[in-house]
């Protein structure tokens, strides 16, 4: 059953919706970055963008990712279908490991210069950094438990 997205106005989450559409419907939630750089959601009542999930940029990456600890970047555009059924997964992951590990997201096509950096080809990407180098990559759509799998092996 198709759910249904609320009306925004223009130019508050650029890429999340057809031009000059105000109201669409989608079988999946879509997340975006609010022009304050926090991942929303536009789904009604879905619940989704965790508070724990932080939105990067092409200007603050290397001193998100550099702080230390592991930090799991989720590399996505509002375009990509698996990239929105991928969110909650990533979402309940950055609630669950709070504290353990820093879940951050990056458009791809908003800040293309990391993307390039680490030769992202295809989306969803998730690459996993220890230490501010990367340790882990996943291309594709992984369901939680194969996730947390991989997460728990470096937090070990």
């Amino acid at each position: 059953m198709p759910v249904s997205v609320v009306n925004v106005p223009f130019g508050q989450r650029r890429g999340c919706r057809p031009q000059g559409v105000t109201r669409f419907t989608l079988p999946w939630p879509v997340r975006c970055n609010d022009s304050d750089g926090r991942k929303t959601s536009l789904v009604e009542g879905m619940g989704m963008a965790s508070e724990d999930v932080h939105a990067a940029t092409d200007g603050d990456f290397s001193e998100t990712v550099g702080a230390g600890g592991l930090v799991l970047v989720d590399f996505w555009a509002p375009w990509c279908g698996p990239c929105r059924r991928l969110a909650p997964v990533v979402d309940a992951v950055a609630t669950e490991l709070q504290g353990t590990v820093k879940v951050v997201t990056l458009n791809v096509d908003e800040n293309p210069g990391v993307a390039e950096r680490f030769h992202i080809r295809g989306i969803p990407t998730l690459i996993l950094f220890k230490g501010g180098s990367p340790v882990e990559t996943i291309v594709g759509l992984v369901d939680k438990p194969h996730l947390l799998r991989v997460l728990h092996t470096h937090t070990a």
